[in-house]
């Protein structure tokens, strides 16, 4: 493939991505899934490192315990990366909503 046609295709890409009226900008969607995805791996983590550290909990403590540690610690990560992903979301579609309206309306509504 030539430069030039490189050049022209990548611009192309460009014009299509930045455009504010696209149909198929799903970057908020792409983006509140990312959020929620770090959300809760971080509450894992931290979550663990504080059964571990803090509470010395293991899986060889008594039988009970870190099982029922182990789903709290799951559904609060659950609960917070569902809340982080909502908002990011409705942030992103208000703030696309606001943009489209000095555009016009398109058929999903933004």
């Amino acid at each position: 493939m030539s430069a030039l046609r490189v050049s022209r295709l990548s611009s192309k890409l460009t014009t299509i991505l930045n455009d504010k009226r696209s149909k198929f900008n799903h970057y908020p969607y792409i983006y509140s899934a990312l959020v929620g995805t770090i959300t809760f791996g971080s509450t894992l983590a931290i979550s663990t490192y504080a059964q571990q550290n803090l509470l010395h909990v293991s899986t060889g403590s008594i039988p009970p315990l870190p099982s029922l540690l182990g789903i709290g610690s799951v559904a609060i990560a659950s609960l917070a990366s569902h809340y982080a992903a909502s908002s990011f979301l409705m942030l992103s579609l208000n703030g696309k909503r606001n943009q489209v309206q000095q555009y016009g309306t398109n058929e999903r509504g933004y």
